[in-house]
């Protein structure tokens, strides 16, 4: 790899860190912000959020399909500044209606920028390097969502109005940092096109592969959602250990995931990581039958196994779709196939979780069913078109 290519590489994934950190502030202080000191009850503040989230799957494509017409990373940093914007104003909305359309608006932008801070990384990178990246940015964004919740946590303590604005505004600052370091990339080594939108649909293949990996990524709804209401539901596992799970899995999707990436940019290997994903998932969920049954060191030592064995699963599904992916993406169209790609994970988490509460109401059956699931996208993977890479 060039030095150029490393120096923007190196230069993009540090504003992908900082801007992660801005987004972990925002996303653990907006729902508790609308409730608590904007006064809006619970769910007209799922209401909200969701509306951004379906605003997101509406506008993503679209937005990025501006990067096809204009310099991708200037598009990305106008992008990042006006999240930063929708941050403060979150801090100063003097209304419950300001908040929560600034709150919607904010979570709109949330889905449409991640595609293309992944196709601004990606550039210039040969097919190893392209895998190695994303799954650089992976890690760097879990690590960056993950310390940026951190003090959401005082603040909440402390019960303080202010402490969150102070929050909203630290957040506005850091996107505003990040969008810097992105204007301060070269151009991207693909023409932008002008005039008419450049044309052509995205193969049916492609979409097959993106509901196929989309829900493979119900893992990580598994661990998030799933093993705390078991815990929750459960007299004989300890109550702690609804903390412990995310930070488990966080530490390992950091340490692990440039490590499970390595080789996955091989047709073969992606298509094993992804179908192994659904085997070890379908392991998960087994097991997640018998965490209840269980209680004191041992219903912690399961719990702690449930982790392990769904976050391997999340890790193989992550590597081996990013690797099918690759495939498939045209250079100069990247932030579109990517945001595309992105929809299987927003649908992911729109079914998961419904998904896995009727798995905890209604165990073991729930359970039985939903490793099936897993066996057969599984099996689903193996035969999984891959595209001709493009350069």
């Amino acid at each position: 790899m060039s030095t150029d290519v490393d120096r923007r590489r190196r230069l993009m994934l540090t504003a992908s860190g900082v801007d992660a950190a801005a987004l972990g502030l925002y996303l653990a202080s907006a729902g508790v912000y609308l409730a608590t000191v904007v006064g809006l009850g619970a769910s007209t503040v799922g209401v909200v959020l969701g509306l951004g989230g379906g605003a997101a799957m509406v506008a993503a494509v679209p937005i990025a399909r501006l990067t096809e017409r204009h310099e991708p990373a200037r598009v990305l940093a106008w992008l990042l500044l006006a999240r930063g914007l929708a941050f403060v104003l979150c801090a100063v909305a003097g209304t419950s209606v300001v908040a929560a359309a600034v709150v919607a608006a904010a979570g709109c932008l949330n889905r449409a920028i991640t595609p293309i801070i992944q196709a601004v990384a990606l550039d210039g990178s040969d097919d190893a390097g392209q895998v190695d990246v994303l799954a650089k940015n992976r890690a760097l964004r879990n690590a960056g969502i993950a310390l940026g919740g951190i003090p959401v946590g005082f603040v909440l303590s402390a019960g303080s109005a202010s402490g969150f604005r102070v929050l909203f505004l630290v957040a506005g600052v850091l996107a505003a940092a990040a969008a810097l370091l992105a204007s301060r990339l070269p151009p991207s080594s693909v023409p932008t096109t002008s005039g008419d939108r450049p044309r052509g649909r995205v193969p049916r293949g492609f979409v097959v592969l993106t509901v196929v990996a989309g829900a493979m990524t119900t893992t990580g709804i598994l661990i998030g959602l799933g093993i705390p209401l078991i815990v929750v539901s459960s007299s004989g596992v300890p109550a702690w250990t609804v903390g412990f799970v995310p930070l488990v899995n966080t530490l390992l999707v950091v340490s692990l995931q440039v490590v499970f990436s390595r080789g996955s940019e091989r047709v073969p290997r992606a298509r094993a990581m992804l179908s192994a994903s659904g085997a070890v998932a379908a392991l998960g969920c087994l097991l997640l039958i018998v965490v209840p049954q269980t209680s004191g060191g041992r219903a912690v030592a399961l719990v702690v196994l449930a982790v392990l064995v769904l976050t391997m699963a999340q890790l193989l599904a992550s590597a081996g779709g990013a690797g099918l992916m690759l495939t498939w993406i045209p250079a100069g169209r990247r932030a579109r196939y990517l945001a595309v790609f992105h929809l299987g994970f927003a649908g992911a988490t729109i079914v998961g979780p419904p998904v896995v509460g009727a798995a905890v109401t209604h165990r073991p059956i729930g359970w039985v069913l939903t490793a099936a699931a897993f066996a057969v996208l599984s099996i689903l993977a193996v035969r999984l078109p891959a595209g001709t890479r493009h350069p």
